[in-house]
C-alpha cells in the first residue's frame, strides 16, 4: 500500500550511511512513543537504505504504486510515469542525493530464512516553502513516501517506518512532519489520523489527464 502520495515533490535524495536500528515493541496505535522505532514483532529491522537497495526499492515501490494509483489514470501515464521514477537507476540518484533519506524495514523471511525488505520511507527537507498551507510550519520536513508490501500490512510495518521518519525528522531539529495523503485513499488517511497527524490544507495535482487533490496533513515531533 501506498500510504501517501508521492507525486507532491518528486526529486532527489539520501543518506549513504546505514546505520542498524532494533525497533521496540509497542501495543500502542494512537501516539508516537519516545523510543525511536515503534513497531510490532514482525519488524525486526529498520536501517537507513544504501546503495545496494535501489534494486528491491524501485521493485516494490513500483509494484505498490501501480496497485493504488493504476485505476486513477491512463495505462499510459502510468507507464510512463514508473519508468522515470520507479527503476532502479532513478532510486539510485535519490539515494546518493543530500536532501532525502530512506528507510528500509526487513523481516525474518519463511521459514528462518534471511530477513526481507517488507517496506520503505523517505523524508525529505526543503519542501515546505511550497505549501501555503505549511506556512506557519517552517521547521517541518515532509515524509515524502511510505510504501508497504501488502503481505505485511496489519503487521506493524508502516508504524515502524512513520517513527523512523520522526526520530529522522528530531535529529535533524525540526519540530513538525508533513504529508499528502491523496483524498480518494481512506485507508492511510485514517492511518495517519491514529498517528496524530491533522489536516491542514489541499494540493492539487494531475496524473495523465486526471486532475486529483490531496489531502495536507501535519504532526508535531
Amino acid at each position: 500500500m501506498v500510504y501517501q502520495n508521492d507525486l507532491l515533490h518528486e526529486g532527489a535524495a539520501v543518506s549513504t550511511q546505514a546505520p542498524v536500528f532494533a525497533p521496540t515493541v509497542s501495543t500502542s496505535e494512537s501516539a508516537f512513543s519516545s523510543a525511536p522505532f515503534t513497531s510490532s514483532p514482525a519488524v525486526t529491522t529498520i536501517r537507513r537504505a544504501v546503495a545496494g537497495d535501489a534494486g528491491v526499492i524501485a521493485t516494490l515501490g513500483g509494484a505498490t504504486f501501480k496497485a493504488t494509483y493504476g485505476s486513477a489514470c491512463s495505462a499510459e501515464a502510468l507507464a510512463s510515469y514508473l519508468a522515470a521514477n520507479y527503476v532502479e537507476s532513478a532510486i539510485a540518484a535519490e539515494l546518493a542525493a543530500a536532501d532525502r533519506t530512506y528507510f528500509v524495514a526487513e523481516v525474518a523471511g519463511d521459514d528462518g530464512g534471511p530477513e526481507v525488505v517488507a517496506g520503505f520511507t523517505a523524508v525529505r527537507t526543503g519542501t515546505v516553502e511550497a505549501e501555503a498551507c505549511l506556512a506557519p510550519y517552517a521547521d517541518a520536513i515532509e515524509l515524502q513516501r511510505l510504501y508497504v508490501d501488502e503481505a505485511y500490512h496489519g503487521r506493524g510495518v508502516a508504524r515502524a517506518l512513520v517513527d523512523a521518519a520522526c526520530a529522522e525528522g528530531r535529529a535533524r531539529g525540526f519540530r513538525h512532519i508533513w504529508l499528502g495523503v491523496w483524498e480518494n485513499a481512506p485507508r492511510p488517511r485514517r492511518f495517519y489520523e491514529k498517528c496524530g497527524f491533522k489536516t491542514v490544507g489541499t494540493h492539487a495535482f494531475s496524473f495523465g489527464t486526471e486532475a486529483h487533490n490531496d489531502l495536507i496533513v501535519i504532526m508535531p515531533l
